[in-house]
């Protein structure tokens, strides 16, 4: 899977089901099956999700939450939303 164009939005698909599991979250997607398992990090991405948001605006949000530098939590947004993007449990933002 290629990289993610860090000027494009994503946001939340809104029919993807969502349920606390202790600290994680678990994700559905009735249209295709398709469930994910989110652990922290992921979680508070999700919970940025609810807000169109570019892969850069998702890293930093990791930044503040976490202890980590800039390039390693852009890789781990740009990962997740690649993932998140294969599930269908988000989608690209139209432009404004």
């Amino acid at each position: 899977m290629g990289q993610v164009d860090m000027e494009e939005r994503f946001h939340r698909n809104p029919e993807v089901e969502v349920a606390p599991l202790r600290s994680e979250i678990v994700l559905f997607n009735p249209k295709n099956n398709k469930f994910c398992v989110l652990n922290k990090s992921a979680g508070v991405l999700w919970e940025s999700l609810k807000e169109p948001r570019t892969v850069g605006e998702l890293a930093s949000d990791l930044c503040h939450c976490f202890d980590v530098g800039e390039d390693s939590a852009l890789h781990d947004a740009q990962a997740a939303v690649q993932q998140l993007l294969a599930a269908e449990l988000i989608r690209s933002h139209p432009p404004d």
